[in-house]
């Protein structure tokens, strides 16, 4: 997110997702108040289908073992159920 601000991204327009409880706080730490952060399963966030420009992740599928939950997740990304094929 840092990066996406040097870059001139505004941090009010800025949402973040992070499941563990402590590298949630260093995020928050670091990054300004103005930043959305959210904790929890992202796959649980109560966000509208298409309401982003931009989705971003980094190590996110690397980390995740279950090939169902990556579908899941992916098709979260991509805004909808019905974009990505199972």
């Amino acid at each position: 997110m840092l990066e996406l601000i040097k870059l001139g991204f505004r941090p009010q327009n800025l949402i973040g997702n992070e499941l563990l409880a402590d590298r949630l706080a260093a995020a928050r730490a670091r990054l300004p108040e103005l930043v959305r952060l959210l904790p929890g399963d992202a796959n649980q966030l109560e966000l509208p289908d298409g309401s982003f420009d931009v989705v971003i992740q980094s190590t996110v599928f690397t980390s995740i073992l279950d090939l169902e939950f990556q579908a899941k997740l992916a098709r979260r990304m991509w805004g909808g159920s019905d974009l990505v094929a199972e």
